[in-house]
């Protein structure tokens, strides 16, 4: 349990990165042999038969990395696609290990409080600028920008969770508010639509509208009061209104159609497997001549190499293939399985039976509306450079185990999972 939260730490927190900023860059490491000892501790108690009546083996995620593999030996830089299948098996122990470790509601709750607080983390460290110097994916404003969107669902419904009157919950409600500002101080245009939309799929799913219509009020003042306070009058409404202005001709947009195309083309020389992850720049750059494409890279394709697509959908197919994008997809409707079954009531009441004092519902719409933020932030943004998808597909089906597993009768628990007069009262 220690290592496991270890691992956590490291993963919500990146604290290796921050310590490597001002010492060297081979505590950089200590995230892969984390994940390692993590794999050696699991297969050191496979014959635990507590460990072992909870063991998953999640074939959606683990084909999805499998179909990284073909393509090792063959990319354009095989360095980079060895990374990438060596980081998707990782995160496949990561939450295996996860569903292994993590056995009842109390161990799963205080994940899911460390889970929230990791937005306080960012939004601090983001605070005004809105970049985050010392890491790796967050240092610049569309990041950190489209990353809080994600974080903004899941402080406002973990705050819903929590019960009235405790510190987690004030914790969560500025946590929402602080996401909002960074999101507003990183002035990325897709980032605020799109914490735009998620806000109103919010409204739609929650419970208790008016409370939702409330903080919908406050964040707007927030909105208003970071955009004064923050930038020159003017700047804000200007850069945002300038993604309409803009469109698919010119600026940022632009770019993309045409990376976009180049992805396209890329998934049709190897629509099987693709070319290999982190290839689909370097494989671009040797298709081209100049003047074949357009924006930056008009003169010069070779500048296509190490690019990023700005859009997972686009890159998936293109870096594996149909494989991996069908696999990709079997990901997806799993996880919203899972999160409808969570949404329920019925396991809402036997979480609380099992002693939870989150409402499972809540915690659960929070899970459903970060995937939506994460699927809508990366038609613009690489989102898989972060943890968030892959801590929330982990906590979905972790929770969810835990659940079926109590409500599936053995010789020592004979009897399903009722909920108590005093959940009952929990819960009202």
């Amino acid at each position: 349990m220690v290592l496991l939260f270890g691992v956590w730490t490291l993963v919500l927190t990146d604290v290796h990165w921050f310590i490597a900023s001002f010492t060297s860059s081979v505590v950089l490491r200590v995230v892969t042999v984390a994940f390692i000892s993590l794999l050696l501790t699991l297969l050191a108690g496979i014959d635990r038969p507590s460990w072992k009546s909870r063991y998953v083996t999640y074939w959606p995620f683990l084909l999805y990395a499998v179909s990284s593999l073909p393509m090792m030996l063959f990319a354009e830089n095989t360095g980079w696609a060895r990374t990438g299948a060596k980081t998707l098996f990782l995160w496949w122990v990561f939450i295996v290990g996860t569903v292994v470790i993590i056995d009842g509601v109390r161990r799963a709750e205080i994940l899911l409080k460390f889970y929230g607080l990791q937005f306080l983390w960012w939004g601090i460290w983001a605070g005004p600028k809105a970049t985050i110097g010392w890491h790796h994916s967050l240092d610049n404003h569309d990041a950190i920008g489209a990353f809080m969107v994600g974080g903004l669902s899941m402080s406002f419904f973990l705050f819903m969770a929590s019960p009235k009157g405790t510190r987690f919950r004030k914790a969560m409600l500025v946590s929402s508010f602080l996401c909002v500002m960074v999101v507003v101080a990183s002035y990325a245009r897709g980032a605020f639509l799109a914490a735009v939309a998620v806000y109103g799929i919010m409204w739609l799913r929650s419970p208790r509208k008016g409370l939702t219509l409330m903080a919908g009020v406050g964040m707007a003042v927030v909105v208003v009061l970071a955009a004064v306070l923050i930038f020159p009058a003017g700047f804000f409404y200007n850069e945002i209104m300038s993604a309409f202005a803009e469109g698919t001709t010119q600026g940022t947009g632009s770019d993309r159609m045409v990376l976009w195309g180049v992805g396209w083309e890329v998934f049709k020389t190897h629509p099987l497997f693709g070319v290999g992850i982190g290839n689909v720049g370097a494989y671009g750059s040797t298709m081209y001549q100049p003047g074949e494409l357009g924006a930056d890279y008009f003169f010069n394709p070779g500048l296509l190499y190490g690019k990023a697509l700005h859009n997972i959908y686009v890159t998936t197919i293109a870096e594996q293939g149909i494989f991996g994008a069908v696999t990709f997809l079997w990901v997806l409707v799993d996880f919203f399985r899972r999160n409808r079954a969570l949404r329920s009531g019925r396991f809402d009441a036997d979480w609380y039976a099992l002693g939870g004092k989150l409402s499972l519902n809540q915690v659960a719409s929070g899970l459903e509306l970060g995937m939506v933020a994460v699927l809508i932030t990366a038609l613009l943004y690489p989102m898989l450079n972060i943890h968030f998808w892959f801590t929330l597909l982990t906590l979905n089906l972790a929770l969810h185990r835990i659940v079926t597993m109590a409500r599936t009768p053995s010789p020592q628990a004979p009897r399903p999972v009722t909920v108590s007069s005093a959940a009952r009262r929990h819960r009202a």
